[in-house]
């Protein structure tokens, strides 16, 4: 009997003894749970994110550009000073065009006009054209030079533009080659007064 006493409290013992332990063991887990559940991520160096995947298709993503190889598309395509007299834009081959395309409430156009200021002065000797287009009314734009007046020669557009000058936004930029091929583009605002553009566009005008 007493020999069965000794090892029920045994038993009890060993029970009582892995019930602490089971409990220990399943405690500290839940604090770890608790712990990475809401401390803040700078707090958490040792949690794993998933792995990023890649999509099926990048068709979401805007095409690239590229320069057109050739100026034919844009050749024929007429702008009009402010005092009415039509050009096509052909007829500035042999020389580096610097073509805006820009509006009167457009901030970032407004904001980039010293820079192009800036960059058409510094090449003023150089055979470069910049040409300041907008599509706006005549009546807008005037109303707009009433206040302010940019040293760049502002043009207004004729018609549809060319389908390889694409335009999706204001301010755009082009820059076409001595041949008249589209070399560079440039959507959005920009500091102009840049060493780089000026650099680029040096080298365009040279044979």
């Amino acid at each position: 009997m007493q020999l069965i006493n000794k090892s029920l409290f045994l038993g009890l013992g060993l029970g009582v003894a892995l019930t602490l332990v089971v409990l220990d063991v399943w405690g500290g887990r839940y604090k770890q749970q608790l712990y990475f559940a809401t401390a803040p991520a700078v707090l958490r160096p040792f949690t794993q994110e998933p792995v990023p995947s890649v999509p099926a298709s990048a068709s979401r993503l805007p095409k690239p550009w590229v320069p057109e190889k050739s100026s034919g598309a844009h050749d024929n395509w007429q702008i009009r000073s402010l005092d009415g007299k039509s050009v096509e834009l052909g007829a500035f081959r042999g020389k580096v065009v610097f073509l805006n395309f820009w509006a009167t409430d457009c901030g970032p156009c407004r904001a980039e006009i010293p820079g192009i200021e800036l960059l058409a002065q510094s090449l003023n000797k150089e055979n470069v054209a910049f040409l300041a287009v907008t599509r706006e009314k005549p009546e807008r734009v005037q109303e707009f030079l009433r206040k302010n007046h940019p040293a760049i020669p502002i043009y207004l557009a004729d018609g549809k533009l060319p389908a390889d000058l694409l335009v999706q936004e204001n301010p755009t930029t082009y820059i076409l080659d001595r041949n008249g091929n589209t070399v560079y583009r440039s959507a959005g605002g920009s500091n102009w007064d840049d060493d780089d553009a000026r650099s680029f566009i040096r080298a365009l005008e040279r044979p």
